[in-house]
């Protein structure tokens, strides 16, 4: 076994060879051990070293696998012919699915949708369970007591053991409903399988005597042909693959107990998958049954089983560095099957573009962009676990980047990104923007996390908090990346919290309920049904006291509407949320300026011209409020039908041929 030389030079010797610590925020992961003796799950932590809960079950469990996604694991039940679902946010048993036969081995597909579980009796099967609703899509036979069970990473292709010489391993196509590829040629007895990540190799334990026994075969999934077979210890059943595929191990050893008078071979070795040959071979200790590797590759969990009275019922923890025992964890009577479940805790949070507020510490990491605050209060109800107010209120903008360090590598993390448009809609724009002013893409280490985002269409408005969370892993030198691109005026965020570990998924933001009817008056306050100005980009505001004719208009507005104007170059962005949908759109128009006292009753025809788009399309050419109306301070109305845009949005803009577009009031209604 390997030796770190490393740990025999003094303290001082160390830090001059290696650099002062670095505080890492490292990953801790929960461990389900299925007890076959006990009739109960064990939950463990490989940080305290402690098993902190036990979930009883029905029946015997033989094996648990997790869905790290959806916060659930599935425990085999033997003697029940049920698979049992536990939540391992509340470590309860939420369902049981009913199978045919006694399920004893158990894997999942990348997604999580498909559960694969083998069965003993009556006709040793392959059944293929739906996750969503727990029923029975397709069964596989043609197996002696089928064993291990493995996916490629793109869903296509499922291989599958069996515990009996000269069956092979079947090769079945998923996306041809499970027709029958190839049988891998075997003449010992056969069990674990791993498959590098890109799947381009599958490595094949074979347990059993005759020529390959005691060896691990590698079969190339591109040509389906055996390239190597490996020399390893006593007993291999169980192997998994490193998360980056550089390396497997082998857990050799006794299945049954009192194996070989009770001196089993119990070692791990481990395979450098690029020269396929071992590397090391790791003394774990005695009777072991079950192998997992941690999300990050850096711990490799051995279940070890004896008998109650001789404290051998424990997982065994090796460091992969070293390759070497460092923890152990006392769980319930017999442990065979494990599974490892991420921690959430929070590695770190930071306030974008402010200090310190609470667990938020001020802006670090950072690359580019620039800092802007605001004092108005922010609508925080929409979000659960929000951040401070004080966090929603500060901003980094621009095109930047934070990268966050001292991570582990290839560990699992979740992003929450904190976000509040304190800009567009609100009075330091002076009303001004809506959805569509300011449009970003974020990036985590290179992949697209968000497109196009809109934090003003997201969140419903102006200064209302909304949350994205983003599952993340960091990179090989254990950074995580985050992007910040503008496509439209400038990206930013807020807030940035990293949580170690997959947290539950978010409830999902509900879909705004359509609008069917909308009066907005532009350039004042609210009035009766109009709300006061909202959703502009561009102009400015003006106010007259002068009292307006509106007999010549049915279905007026307030008259207060015909004495506030939006004026200059300028667009509406009326959001909808009805993609596609056909809407009638009222214009009110007056023309109080000239014609009036306010222009020394100059102007008149010709004064005021000016053309109205709406998504595109002209609706009203060289427009002349005064020539249409028949004067000043009179009322007009002009009418159209249009179709929202594929994100559910009215654009109407107002385009100055003489002197300055406007307009009074809009009303829009659904067709």
């Amino acid at each position: 076994m390997r030796k770190n030389l490393l740990l025999f030079l003094p303290l001082f010797l160390l830090i001059f060879f290696l650099g002062s610590p670095i505080l890492a925020h490292a990953a801790t992961n929960n461990l389900y051990v299925a007890n076959s003796k006990e009739n109960a799950v064990s939950v463990a932590n490989d940080s305290t070293n402690t098993t902190f809960d036990t979930i009883n079950e029905p029946s015997i469990p033989t094996t648990v696998v997790a869905d790290t996604a959806r916060h659930l694991v599935y425990s085999t039940q033997a003697l029940t012919n049920s698979i049992d679902v536990i939540d391992t946010t509340s470590n309860t048993i939420v369902k049981s699915i009913q199978v045919q036969g006694n399920p004893y081995r158990l894997a999942l597909n990348h997604d999580g949708t498909i559960l694969y579980a083998a069965t003993s009796t009556p006709d040793s099967t392959v059944l293929v369970i739906d996750t969503a609703t727990g029923t029975v899509e397709n069964t596989l036979s043609g197996f002696y007591q089928p064993y291990g069970l493995a996916i490629s990473s793109d869903n296509t292709r499922l291989y599958v053991s069996s515990d009996n010489a000269g069956t092979g391993v079947k090769v079945f196509d998923i996306t041809n409903n499970y027709a029958l590829i190839t049988t891998i040629p075997e003449n010992s007895e056969t069990a674990g399988l791993a498959l590098t990540p890109d799947g381009s190799k599958l490595y094949i334990t074979n347990y059993g005597g005759g020529q390959f026994g005691n060896t691990v075969q590698v079969y190339n999934t591109t040509n389906d042909t055996l390239t190597k077979t490996i020399q390893v210890g006593d007993n291999p059943l169980e192997i998994v693959m490193s998360p980056d595929g550089t390396k497997a191990y082998v857990l050799n050893t006794f299945y049954w107990a009192g194996g070989n008078n009770g001196s089993p071979d119990a070692t791990v070795s481990v395979i450098d998958t690029s020269t396929d040959s071992v590397i090391d071979t790791a003394d774990v200790g005695l009777a072991h049954s079950g192998i997992a590797i941690s999300p990050d590759g850096s711990k490799i969990y051995l279940t070890l089983n004896g008998t109650a009275s001789s404290g051998d019922n424990r997982i065994e923890i090796m460091d992969t560095t070293t390759d070497s025992i460092t923890g152990t964890i006392t769980v319930g009577n017999e442990p065979v099957g494990i599974a490892v479940v991420p921690t959430t805790s929070l590695a770190t949070a930071i306030n974008a573009g402010g200090d310190t507020q609470g667990n938020y510490v001020s802006d670090t990491d950072f690359t580019g962009g620039s800092t802007y605050t605001s004092s108005a209060s922010v609508d925080t109800s929409g979000v659960s676990n929000s951040a401070p107010q004080s966090v929603y209120q500060t901003v980094r903008y621009g095109n930047f980047s934070y990268t966050i360090p001292n991570l582990t590598a290839n560990g699992t993390y979740t992003i929450r990104l904190h976000f509040n448009e304190l800009y567009w809609g609100t009075s330091l724009a002076g009303g001004n923007g809506g959805v569509g002013s300011r449009v970003f893409n974020v990036a985590v280490n290179g992949t697209q996390a968000l497109s196009n985002f809109d934090i003003y269409q997201t969140a419903g408005g102006s200064n209302k908090a909304v949350v994205e969370q983003i599952p993340a892993t960091a990179d090989a030198n254990g950074n995580i990346t985050i992007q910040f691109t503008t496509v439209t005026d400038n990206a930013m965020v807020n807030g940035i919290e990293l949580y170690n570990g997959t947290l539950p998924s978010p409830t999902p933001t509900p879909t705004p309920t359509p609008v069917t009817s909308l009066a907005i008056n532009t350039g004042g306050n609210a009035s009766s049904n109009f709300v006061s100005d909202t959703d502009a980009n561009g102009g400015s505001t003006y106010a007259s006291t002068a009292s307006v004719d509106t007999s010549g208009v049915t279905n007026p507005a307030p008259q207060s509407v015909y004495q506030t104007v939006r004026y200059g170059n300028f667009t509406y962005t009326i959001p909808t949320y009805a993609p596609s949908t056909s809407y009638h759109v009222r214009l009110h128009f007056n023309e109080l300026y000239w014609g009036t006292p306010l222009s020394g009753n100059q102007g008149g025809n010709g004064s005021r011209v000016f053309n109205v788009s709406s998504n595109g399309t002209q609706e009203l050419n060289n427009f002349d409020i005064y020539q249409t109306a028949g004067g000043s301070n009179k009322a007009v109305v002009e009418e159209f039908d249009t179709t929202t845009d594929s994100l559910g949005r009215i654009n109407i803009q107002f385009s100055t041929v003489t002197d300055n577009a406007m307009v009074n009031g809009i009303e829009v209604s659904k067709n």
